[in-house]
């Protein structure tokens, strides 16, 4: 129990639910993912996917990055990677670090595996400042996997997990 407690913090942590929002230009400005947040605490997985969904949409990078999480895990109907690796692109060629960095990790753990898209997206996710931490990988190397709930065979599962 205390390791699927660890995983939950890991994912959330993962997926930016867990950390604050970049700051904003106007100091009033509400966090645009507050809303995701509390569906995903509630366990809304639908309505947190439909509000992500227009975030991504709308060019939101956080947004893409998010529901690309949704997608991989299954949080918002079966697993869909490649669904997910649309929208993990879409984040990543827009400067999200941890876009490029999943982006690397699917391509990694892809069947078969891309080792060379995995190097190149891993090489990106660097430039833009993603630095996991020391000893999770050799640097020569694809990255070790952050896909924790991916791992769960069990739908009912990943959604607990979250």
């Amino acid at each position: 129990m205390a390791r699927l407690s660890l995983r939950i913090a890991s994912l959330l942590v993962v997926a930016g639910l867990g950390a604050s929002a970049p700051a904003e230009a106007s100091a009033g400005a509400t966090d645009r993912l507050e809303e995701v947040k509390v569906d995903v605490r509630l366990k809304k997985f639908a309505e947190a996917a439909q509000l992500l969904r227009r975030l991504a949409d709308a060019g939101d990078a956080q947004g893409q990055y998010l529901l690309a999480t949704f997608y991989l895990n299954g949080l918002s109907g079966p697993p869909d990677n490649l669904r997910a690796r649309e929208w993990f692109e879409r984040a990543a060629s827009q400067g999200h670090a941890r876009a490029a960095f999943s982006l690397a990790n699917l391509l990694a753990n892809a069947d078969p595996p891309d080792p060379q898209g995995a190097s190149h997206r891993l090489t990106r996710a660097r430039e833009l400042g993603f630095n996991p931490a020391a000893g999770d990988h050799d640097s020569r190397s694809a990255p070790g996997s952050l896909l924790v709930a991916a791992q769960l065979t069990d739908t009912a599962a990943r959604r607990e997990a979250l």
